[in-house]
């Protein structure tokens, strides 16, 4: 069964495709599973956690991320792989290493990290502006997509513990948003330039504008998955 990955900025539509194609998928008697990067879970909450206690550097959140996305793959994806249910990742590695090259890490050290990873049969980058994901989104601005844990505010290094405390004005942290989110869509763009065979973003990634309708854009995702599934 295929796996399928979509990524790109928070509010740039992923979850709900990433419903949408399951439904689809389910309609033409194929099982779905999605599986979010981040979001409910354990790994998540530790690294949570950890930043409220002593601000886990990012090098420490870049290999637990690593270690659960492999783990699930060995445990959870490769078993079932053979049956009849796709895997739809909900932001996967593109996403992820962008936003690691933007905090500094080595390119080098992701291509070895992520070296194991099972590629994707299909990635679908949704493209949007940060000024319109940050609407989407309703103003709510996420402590490490801001990559606030690199910011200053008035000279001083932003804490994770002031933020929590709601001490950082919202104009400061949305514009804090858009100017770190800007710098992960041109990695992101970087990456997929630079990809070489084999890719582990996807035997093909496929960028697609996602401001436009909802229905639209599956119509586009549905046309390339249908055209992957005949091709096999």
């Amino acid at each position: 069964m295929p796996v399928v990955a979509f990524e790109g900025l928070d509010g740039s539509g992923k979850s709900t495709q990433c419903r949408l194609l399951s439904e689809r998928l389910g309609s033409a008697g194929m099982g779905a599973a999605i599986r979010p990067l981040f979001r409910f879970d354990i790994v998540e909450e530790m690294l949570e956690d950890l930043d409220g206690a002593a601000e886990v550097p990012d090098v420490g959140s870049r290999y637990a991320v690593m270690a659960k996305v492999l783990t699930r793959q060995e445990w959870v994806v490769n078993p079932r792989l053979g049956e009849r249910e796709a895997t739809i990742y909900d932001k996967f590695l593109l996403t992820f290493l962008a936003n690691e090259i933007v905090r500094g890490a080595d390119r080098h050290e992701l291509e070895v990290m992520s070296r194991r990873v099972l590629p994707p049969s299909l990635t679908f980058v949704l493209e949007i502006s940060p000024e319109t994901a940050l609407r989407r989104k309703g103003g709510k601005v996420g402590f490490r997509e801001a990559g606030l844990n690199l910011a200053t505010y008035r000279g001083e290094p932003v804490t994770y513990s002031a933020y929590k405390a709601g001490l950082y004005p919202a104009k400061f942290l949305e514009q804090r948003y858009v100017e770190f989110q800007l710098e992960v869509q041109a990695a992101m763009r970087s990456l997929i330039d630079a990809d070489k065979s084999p890719s582990p973003f996807g035997r093909r990634c496929v960028l697609l504008k996602a401001e436009r309708s909802t229905e639209d854009l599956a119509a586009e995702i549905w046309s390339h998955v249908d055209e992957s599934a005949r091709a096999r």
